[in-house]
């Protein structure tokens, strides 16, 4: 598939990417990144063709998605293109990450990059090479793969507040218990911007609010 179709996805299901800035690009990159690393450790195939990633500061950076994806007009063009359909095994994939690394700031995922085989043993502005993508990340992605790859990712959902990010199934939890939810953490819990954070799930049984 080409990488105009999976950035079209993320801005099309990740809301964080539609209020652009250079963050936002630079975490596009990131998330087509990792979708393109954690297809080929599963399938060990490429997922976009003819769609390399250069090593840059904040990390992996496509320049195609650099170029295309850097302002709501340009996004806006590419948007009224066609798009393919996607396969069962692409979908999964996207879906995985998006789930798992979609509430993570640009520098976060920078932090995350940084720490790959592939992006440390290539030079700046040099293209990473895929086939050189670590026993330790295979493991990773088939980890991801098996604790997710039956999850309902049409109902579950996450929200980021302050250093917290909040997952939950909205089938179990209303959008008014949610913000509720959200509110009286913010009260109980005065905000760090330097505190860790957090990853939290909460879900409702028996009518009562139950945190994991």
């Amino acid at each position: 598939m080409l990488i105009r179709d999976g950035a079209i996805w993320f801005f099309n299901n990740n809301s964080s990417l539609k209020a652009y800035s250079y963050g936002s690009n630079v975490k596009l990159n990131k998330l087509l990144y990792l979708t393109h690393l954690m297809f080929y450790a599963i399938y060990n195939e490429k997922l976009f063709v003819n769609a390399d990633f250069i090593k840059f500061k904040f990390g992996p950076i496509n320049q195609y998605v650099r170029i295309n994806f850097n302002n709501l007009k340009q996004i806006a063009f590419i948007q009224r293109k066609p798009i393919i359909l996607l396969t069962w095994e692409q979908k999964i994939i996207f879906y995985i990450i998006n789930y798992v690394y979609g509430a993570l700031n640009y520098k976060e995922l920078s932090k995350i990059t940084h720490l790959h085989n592939l992006y440390r043993i290539t030079k700046f502005n040099e293209t990473l090479n895929i086939k050189n993508i670590s026993n330790h990340l295979i493991l990773h992605f088939n980890q991801l793969f098996k604790l997710y790859k039956n999850m309902d990712f049409l109902h579950e959902k996450y929200i980021r507040f302050d250093n917290v990010i909040l997952y939950y199934n909205d089938q179990n939890l209303s959008k008014q218990e949610i913000t509720y939810i959200k509110l009286k953490y913010q009260l109980d819990h005065k905000y760090d911007e330097f505190e860790k954070l957090k990853i939290l799930k909460v879900h409702k049984v028996n009518n009562e609010i139950v945190w994991t």
